[in-house]
């Protein structure tokens, strides 16, 4: 992964990665769009550590191909508490004509819906909501996951997160395939005490990770 540069075709960064929680995988989404069937090399230097920096990892190289076929899909809908919900996406959506993750994620709770109401009429928090894993593009805002968090605790239970089809502007991949309408269940679980921490682990970089129940 880049720095930005003016001559890119991308306005905010060239790529954005994570690593998932395996601690092995890493999906990397780019902000230059490929056409079908292109191909790249693709390169990995020999400068990343091992988890406990006593190795450097051999160098990769590969050419890839670009391939898409199929829609996106609302890979998984979590509940964290009882006023966040996590959504996640298979891949990456577009969101066209947004300039800021604020704009896209504003214009994605007026299209999901969360127990027969549009996200955006609940009252979300906008100083936690965000679209995680994204980049800002010359096209619009590509999401992987977003972060709704809720001024008001959600109903415990058993709630219903509709997810609409998208069309060539909304919840669209790059290819231009939309999301196809779906209905997700979850469940909030009523909370009967404060947060409590259930581990806490050192990373890389001198990170340190505490979760919380």
């Amino acid at each position: 992964l880049t720095a930005y540069s003016k001559d890119k075709g991308c306005r905010d960064t060239d790529a954005v990665a994570e690593l998932q929680e395996d601690g092995r995988t890493v999906i990397i989404t780019i902000a230059d769009t490929k056409s079908q069937n292109d191909k790249i090399n693709f390169k990995v230097r020999k400068s990343i550590l091992t988890e406990d920096k006593s190795k450097t990892i051999s160098s990769f190289e590969k050419e890839i191909t670009f391939k898409d076929t199929e829609s996106p899909t609302v890979k998984s809908v979590e509940a964290r508490g009882n006023s966040k919900i996590t959504i996640e996406f298979s891949e990456a959506i577009l969101v066209k004509d947004a300039t800021t993750f604020k704009q896209a994620t504003e214009k994605l709770a007026d299209k999901i819906e969360l127990n027969d109401q549009a996200i955006s009429g609940l009252g979300t928090n906008n100083e936690f909501t965000k679209a995680k894993n994204s980049l800002i593009t010359n096209d619009g805002v590509l999401i992987n996951k977003l972060e709704f968090y809720f001024t008001s605790p959600l109903d415990d239970g058993t709630n219903t997160l509709k997810v609409p089809k998208g069309d060539s502007d909304i919840l669209v991949d790059t290819a231009g395939f939309p999301v196809q309408e779906v209905t997700k269940t979850f469940t909030v679980t009523k909370l009967t005490s404060t947060p409590k921490i259930t581990k806490i682990t050192g990373g890389v970089n001198g990170k340190i990770y505490i979760d919380f129940d």
